[in-house]
């Protein structure tokens, strides 16, 4: 009888629950092209939404001189720590003035010229972030490519 109440009480672990097949697929969809070309880029800065996060990781000086609409700023010196599970969201909110991502977020990393992007993308892969890409192009090739197309 003791060692019946025994295996009772012995907590059971149960495999993780797979994604849905069309859970599957969008994540695969979204996240199997890690870089953004600018007509994919600029659809979703002309069309800001909730679902895809732009996250400019230049630092503020930087990011304060030329803009990009609809991308918000963390400095990709603090990408890491940012994202790390343990950062508290409140004050993730205070430190970036945008709530922290959650892990299924869709999320597009910039910087000037992609070196840094690639590195915040990556951080973000590390901290459990699923849905990362970067735009490839990085801001100088946004700005060119956006004068052309309002000429």
């Amino acid at each position: 009888m003791y060692a019946l109440r025994a295996a009772l009480r012995t907590p059971v672990r149960t495999a993780p629950r797979a994604l849905s097949t069309s859970a599957a697929r969008w994540k695969d969809a979204w996240a199997s092209s890690p870089d953004m070309n600018f007509t994919e880029f600029n659809k979703h800065v002309r069309s800001p939404n909730d679902e895809v996060l732009l996250i400019d990781t230049r630092e503020p000086d930087e990011a304060a001189i030329s803009p990009i609409p609809g991308t918000v700023n963390l400095p990709f010196s603090k990408v890491a720590e940012a994202l790390a599970e343990g950062n508290n969201p409140g004050k993730f909110q205070n430190d970036f003035a945008f709530p922290k991502p959650a892990y299924n977020q869709k999320i597009v990393f910039l910087d000037r010229a992609a070196k840094r992007s690639e590195s915040a993308a990556d951080a973000a892969r590390k901290a459990g972030y699923q849905n990362v890409r970067t735009y490839g192009g990085g801001v100088k090739e946004y700005q060119e490519n956006a004068h052309k197309h309002h000429e």
